[in-house]
């Protein structure tokens, strides 16, 4: 990425990347000042100040700040935890494939 020099794994991802540099941040967490580009992005967010934890799993009983398909950096929903997981590496620079 030419604005903050991160590498992706695939084109894909950078794509995705590129929405985030470009994307205004207007919803700005009173507690962190972390911004957001979505106002339900900022609301799953100050959930971790408050420690609830609305969304709960059918299936093990866990409970989650936010829907475990959202990315809260970015927005973008994905189809299950391993894509979300996948992508969440674009900001911990985590490559896990080698070329």
């Amino acid at each position: 990425c030419r604005e903050c020099g991160k590498s992706f794994p695939d084109a894909s991802t950078f794509a995705a990347h590129q929405q985030v540099n470009t994307a205004e941040h207007p919803y700005k967490c009173g507690q962190c000042g972390k911004s957001f580009s979505l106002s339900s992005n900022l609301l799953t967010h100050q959930h971790l100040h408050t420690g609830e934890r609305p969304f709960k799993c059918p299936d093990c009983g866990k409970s989650f700040v936010g829907r475990p398909d959202l990315c809260l950096d970015c927005g973008k929903r994905f189809q299950n935890s391993s894509h979300l997981i996948r992508h969440q590496g674009t900001y911990t620079r985590e490559r896990p494939y080698e070329c």
